[in-house]
């Protein structure tokens, strides 16, 4: 669960924030620029963050409150705007940034696995044709699971020797044995099975656990 006491905790936190920018809620949090601080005995930060213009609350501008004027009727925010402007600028941000990882992503766990999560979470064959922030956000998701398998394989790997790595793609039935000929989440399942039980019995003969 993690090492400190609170990782559930952190967890939950972290699977309800995903969520609620899904749905376009607290979305522009996910734009704003990383800020270190220092922290007290407590954690609290000792000094209060800077935040860019755009994510500060709009203020009253010659007597008017944002979206009201004078005579009491209320403007309708411009399309698209989340009624400061902003709203696709930050909507386009996001998805630029999980595009950028997702594709990231691909290049260290390869061709076979990225287009397997893509048709089967994103509904295509390519990130450009993802529709939706909830998709990518479930792809990265998915393509970040994959990633820690194909670390743990490739750790394994390096323990057990190539050599042993070849033999059990053939037996297997892979086409070779590059992580891109890796083509389900299943198969990378079981590589990571058998090559972590060889690394710690090498010398006896082992089967999935």
């Amino acid at each position: 669960m993690g090492n400190g006491q609170n990782a559930l905790t952190r967890a939950e936190a972290q699977v309800f924030k995903r969520a609620c920018s899904c749905f376009g809620l607290g979305r522009c949090f996910y734009d704003l620029p990383r800020t270190w601080v220092d922290l007290d005995a407590r954690n609290r930060p000792l000094q209060q963050p800077r935040l860019p213009d755009w994510a500060m609350p709009m203020r009253p501008k010659n007597g008017q409150e944002h979206g009201k004027p004078r005579n009491g009727k209320t403007t309708a925010p411009a399309a698209g705007t989340n009624g400061n402007g902003n709203g696709n600028h930050r909507q386009g941000l996001y998805r630029d940034e999980l595009m950028a990882e997702i594709r990231s992503l691909s290049e260290r766990i390869g061709v076979s696995l990225s287009r397997e999560v893509l048709r089967r979470f994103g509904g295509a064959e390519e990130v450009e044709s993802v529709r939706g922030a909830a998709k990518l956000t479930i792809v990265m998701e998915r393509m970040q699971d994959l990633a820690r398998g194909v670390g743990r394989l490739k750790c394994a790997i390096e323990t057990v020797g190539e050599k042993s790595y070849r033999q059990l793609c053939t037996e297997l039935n892979l086409p070779g044995d590059s992580i891109g000929d890796i083509p389900t989440r299943d198969v990378l399942k079981r590589l990571v099975e058998r090559m972590e039980a060889l690394a710690q019995h090498p010398a006896g003969e082992c089967g999935p656990s």
